[in-house]
């Protein structure tokens, strides 16, 4: 009896090397020179067009109608679309180097009721071009006759259950046998020593799968493409991952080198928990703002806001509004009381502009308004929190506007100088220039953008180095203080290992983070070159007398450079991002990236569609920030996530507070970055801007419905208050 033929088609590749005994000396060996190397994919989960060209209903197709047989929902109409991306794919097989492409044969895109009777020339001529292609670029064809898509036809006949299944599956492999049986054949056996090493006649290996797809009752939560695919666009764009790297290298190599042994697609200690505590100063805050949480829109003479605008035209999710929100303006000694409980270190808060002063201008100083500042603030010093105060977060006077005239800022009144020791000029300067101003989702709801988030954006650094150095010139020698400025930022991780995706993950930053932090940080007190050079070339290619990117004269880069005691940070999340060239007919901030942004499915998923959860995304950009900032004093001014907040148990806030305080804590250990305080995001639900009340990020909950607005601290309140009291996450003791 011959020796039996296997095909490997799990990810099982080390594995046919550690039979022998000498497994340490074979892990840089070499398969036989005639070895085949492949890839799989089946029909459904990867072809899509579900109803093209005459192709029947499957019974993977009539299950999957009903989206509470899907983890997650969704459904395998569109998939990765290989019906119509066959030269795409080829292309991917070709550069990978394969042999081999294992696939399947849809049996409804050939018989579309599952019979001879009806053959559907459309899917014939699918797969020939498929087999034509393959053979053109020397790889060998493996094709599968059924993969669990059976005809719902015969299903509704009784499907497998029926003797009448093996004359259909009969005519239907006679049938495919005849068509395509001249070009898929069986490879002639050739005499060669013995495989693999212990004497195992194995002949390939198939990784599963080329591309990612609709994992059948997974749907889209799992991945096993060594190509991701971008199912949220209609392009179903497709990028190699690190293994699509790896695996070609293997195949070029034909078996593992000592690089392609310790090849790693990240370091191997993201992962990794670090017990350990955070240096001896190191600070513990939760945060708010103004608009949020205060209420009291009108009250004791204050001015109406853009926010107070935007929301009463009916902006906000269920017509919410910032009326009332927490009350914190009636209630603020509550939330004193939660901030000791906590053991808190800071309290950042922000002043809304117009409770000071109506209109925004001195004219119309509002004394009742200073009083409540003065009296939350003698609050907190008295109870041993420091005040964090953040000027400017987004609640703008609706006299005035940013995209026309330079601010004026509150640092000019002097009531507060003495007890504040932390001002933040500006929070998330890009919302208020991108959202605000660039495509009109936050107030003031202006839609402009090609033009004006860059003037904005202008006006806010010009405003920020203003006030950096009123203060420095004017009260630091009296007071001591520190003034910063809070960024927004989300990790850009390349989404292939390529130096287009590379260079397009490093230009996300500077246009989102290295757009403000240059000018102040980096030393040149302008913007970045990457942008200058992009907006101005796009400018003229538009046809503009002049960039739409203004220029700083000299004397405003001279006060740029270093007007700053330390870099806020606000991060939540991660994105993938990749190079993608953009047309330059229409001026837009958005398009002038040539970027675009993704998300991976895999990655764990909050209820904001634009979180997901990424620990090691933190660490990542305080490196980045470190290496490009000359490694400034930071603080993350925010980091937190939502939920819907309906009960006090939240372990989904717990494990992630943890995983990313602890990823800031290997940025300070082992990375030398410094890191000087944490916070979160939020002392208590909050309006949540345009989302209303619907999410909550909240360490205490509140109870809306309540006329007193009842605070309740949730489990997440318990373990922050730990962490504080631990100072970090100490070795547990042995047992």
């Amino acid at each position: 009896m011959g020796k039996a033929h296997v095909i490997l088609s799990l990810p099982a590749l080390l594995g046919l090397f550690v039979t022998s005994a000498r497994a340490a000396d074979l892990l840089t060996d070499k398969f036989p020179a005639n070895f085949t190397f492949g890839v799989s994919t089946s029909a459904f989960p990867t072809e899509g067009a579900w109803d093209a060209d005459g192709k029947g209903l499957s019974i993977w197709d009539m299950f999957t109608s009903d989206s509470s047989h899907v983890t997650g929902g969704g459904d395998a109409k569109q998939s990765a679309d290989t019906y119509h991306h066959v030269d795409d794919d080829v292309t991917l097989l070709k550069n990978l180097g394969v042999g081999s492409y294992k696939f399947s044969i849809s049996w409804p895109r050939i018989f579309p009721n599952g019979t001879k009777d009806n053959v559907n020339q459309a899917g014939v001529k699918f797969y020939n071009t498929l087999i034509d292609k393959l053979l053109a670029n020397q790889i060998t064809p493996f094709v599968s006759l059924y993969y669990w898509d059976l005809p719902q036809d015969l299903q509704d006949k009784g499907g497998w259950s029926k003797d009448e299944s093996v004359t259909w599956f009969g005519d239907y492999a006679d049938f495919c046998f005849k068509t395509f049986g001249d070009r898929v054949r069986r490879r002639r056996r050739r005499r060669r020593r013995t495989a693999i090493k212990a004497g195992c006649d194995v002949r390939g290996y198939f990784v599963w799968s080329l591309l990612d797809g609709f994992d059948w009752s997974l749907g889209y939560t799992s991945k096993s493409g060594l190509y991701y695919v971008d199912m949220d666009k209609g392009e179903k764009r497709r990028f190699p991952r690190s293994s699509a790297t790896f695996y070609k290298k293997m195949i070029a190599n034909n078996g593992l080198t000592d690089e392609l042994v310790v090849y790693r697609a990240y370091p191997a200690d993201r992962d990794e928990f670090l017990y350990d505590t955070f240096p001896r100063d190191f600070m513990w805050g939760v945060a708010t703002a103004s608009y949020q949480v205060e209420g009291g829109w009108d009250a004791d003479g204050k001015g109406p806001s853009i926010w107070d605008t935007f929301a009463h035209n009916n902006r906000l999710d269920n017509g919410d509004t910032g009326d009332v929100a927490c009350d914190s303006y009636h209630l603020y000694m509550e939330d004193v009381r939660m901030l000791k409980q906590l053991g808190v270190n800071f309290y950042r808060f922000s002043i809304a502009w117009t409770r000071v002063m109506a209109d925004g201008t001195p004219a119309t100083t509002n004394q009742a308004g200073i009083d409540y500042y003065n009296k939350l603030i003698d609050a907190l010093i008295a109870a041993g929190i420091t005040p964090v105060v953040t000027l400017y977060h987004w609640d703008l006077p609706q006299a005035l506007e940013v995209a026309s005239a330079e601010i004026l800022l509150l640092s000019k009144n002097k009531i507060y100088f003495a007890q504040v020791k932390y001002w933040i000029t500006f929070n998330e300067p890009w919302v208020v220039s991108w959202l605000g101003y660039g495509n009109g989702m936050d107030a003031p709801g202006i839609s402009d953008p090609g033009h004006a988030p860059y003037v904005v954006a202008h006006n806010i650094i010009r405003s920020h180095s203003r006030a950096y150095h009123l203060y420095r010139d004017n009260f630091y020698s009296k007071y001591s203080g520190k003034v910063g400025i809070t960024l927004d930022i989300d990790w850009k991780e390349p989404l292939t290992d390529s130096s287009e995706d590379a260079a397009a993950a490093d230009r996300a930053l500077q246009f989102k983070l290295g757009w403000f932090a240059n000018a102040i940080f980096a030393g040149s007190g302008d913007y970045p070159e990457v942008i200058r050079q992009l907006v101005d070339e796009k400018s003229r290619k538009q046809g503009l007398a002049k960039s739409r990117l203004p220029r700083f004269t000299e004397a405003e880069k001279n006060l740029n450079k270093g007007a700053y005691d330390f870099l806020a940070l606000n991060h939540y999340t991660t994105k993938l991002v990749s190079n993608h060239p953009r047309p330059t007919t229409d001026p837009s901030y958005d398009q002038d990236q040539d970027v675009e942004h993704h998300a991976d499915p895999c990655w764990p998923k909050t209820i904001a569609s634009w979180l997901q959860v990424n620990p090691w995304g933190i660490r990542s950009i305080l490196r980045w920030a470190r290496d490009t900032y000359h490694n400034p004093e930071i603080i993350i001014s925010e980091n937190g996530w939502p939920d819907r907040g309906h009960d006090l148990t939240d372990d989904g806030r717990i494990y992630y507070l943890k995983y990313y305080i602890n990823e800031l804590l290997k940025a300070i250990k082992l990375d030398g970055v410094r890191v000087k305080a944490y916070t979160v995001w939020s002392l208590m639900d909050v309006l949540e801007w345009t989302g209303g009340y619907s999410a909550k990020l909240g360490l205490h909950q509140v109870d809306f419905d309540s006329p007193n607005r009842t605070r309740t601290p949730r489990a997440s309140a318990f373990f922050y208050q730990k962490v504080i009291k631990d100072h970090g996450f100490p070795k547990p003791e042995s047992p």
